[in-house]
């Protein structure tokens, strides 16, 4: 397949104009979810691969541009809002890329990048020409997780004093290049660790200063395989698990614990829910119909930059969660217990 000269496509003049760089599952699933947001006008695909390029036909139509190379799309096509959904270590560049072509809204898959002083140079750019950046943070649009939130939110634990959040999977949903460090720049900290990082955040239990532990079973290759964490603070005490080889089915465990109540969320293929026990009532809930969470995630990003408005999770919270992942990784090298800071 041969590139295709810049075209102007169809629609509104007013219309957000996105172009996407990388096709593969992740972001074809934006694509879908771009299709459905009449606000949004598709102006450039990039992918290296020319089957994912093919996959297109069905959803974008035949006048958006299709190209190899991701920078050469940015310098043919004027976009106001770019997806980034390529293998982690080309973040970087790539956003670098789309914030010197005038992109002033940027989603860029999680990791937003592979290290923290890469990501600082992200946001020195993005400060500098005025953009918006947001990490992708489709957890955060799962039904059970909104539902942890919302009981967070109104109070129904009271002051969290403890508890464990385990996030995993075996290993087989990695795409194609994941275990690879060439092109992930690491294992399942910059996997599923961020995730769940991010959550904690969200909830509020990781202090500005805490102590931590950690333990790394690291791959042959030099990748992290599966990572256990303990934080402690003035938020209590909380456990943690990434992992690449859970032989159990739950995806996403987690458990707090409040001066006046605790909630258990559970993520399984099929069979997913939350239960509370307060001091006063209790309830479970089950979720059987998965919600498209990457759609909500995507969504969510053309909505608030249609609107002029910073997207969540912003950049900055796709940082805080690196600089957790540096320090995990430092402390588990160290083999001892240490101070860390939420700071980035």
């Amino acid at each position: 397949m041969a590139e295709q000269e810049a075209t102007q496509s169809g629609g509104s003049q007013t219309s957000l104009r996105v172009g996407i760089i990388g096709c593969g599952r992740a972001g074809l699933r934006r694509i879908h979810a771009l299709a459905r947001f009449e606000g949004a006008q598709p102006v450039f695909a990039s992918d290296t691969s020319e089957e994912a390029l093919s996959r297109l036909d069905p959803v974008l139509p035949a006048s958006v541009p299709r190209y190899f190379s991701g920078f050469e799309a940015l310098k043919a096509v004027p976009a106001d809002a770019v997806i980034i959904s390529t293998p982690p270590v080309h973040h970087e560049e790539l956003a670098l890329a789309a914030l010197d072509a005038g992109c002033r809204f940027l989603l860029v898959e999680k990791p937003v990048t592979c290290t923290l002083a890469a990501a600082r140079r992200v946001l020195a750019r993005s400060i500098q020409v005025g953009a918006r950046c947001k990490v992708g943070s489709n957890l955060r649009h799962f039904a059970e997780v909104q539902g942890l939130l919302s009981l967070v939110r109104d109070g129904r634990l009271g002051r969290i004093t403890g508890g464990s959040l385990h996030i995993g999977h075996d290993g087989s949903s990695l795409p194609s290049w994941g275990a690879d460090p060439g092109l992930s720049g690491g294992g399942t900290l910059l996997d599923n660790g961020v995730h769940v990082l991010d959550l904690a955040r969200l909830i509020g239990i990781i202090p500005e200063r805490f102590e931590i532990e950690a333990a790394v079973e690291w791959m042959a290759n030099g990748v992290d395989r599966h990572a256990t964490w303990s934080l402690d603070g003035r938020a209590g005490r909380y456990s943690f698990e990434s992992s690449w080889r859970r032989e159990d089915r739950t995806y996403l465990d987690i458990h707090l614990e409040g001066d006046a109540g605790q909630v258990r969320l559970l993520v399984n293929p099929g069979n997913s829910g939350l239960s509370y026990q307060g001091t006063e009532h209790s309830f479970q809930t089950r979720y059987v119909t998965p919600v498209d969470s990457w759609a909500g995630d995507t969504l969510h990003f053309l909505q608030q930059a249609s609107a002029g408005n910073s997207p969540e999770a912003t950049l900055e919270d796709g940082m805080a969660a690196i600089a957790l992942v540096e320090q995990i990784y430092l402390a588990a090298q160290e083999g001892r217990r240490m101070e860390g800071r939420l700071a980035f």
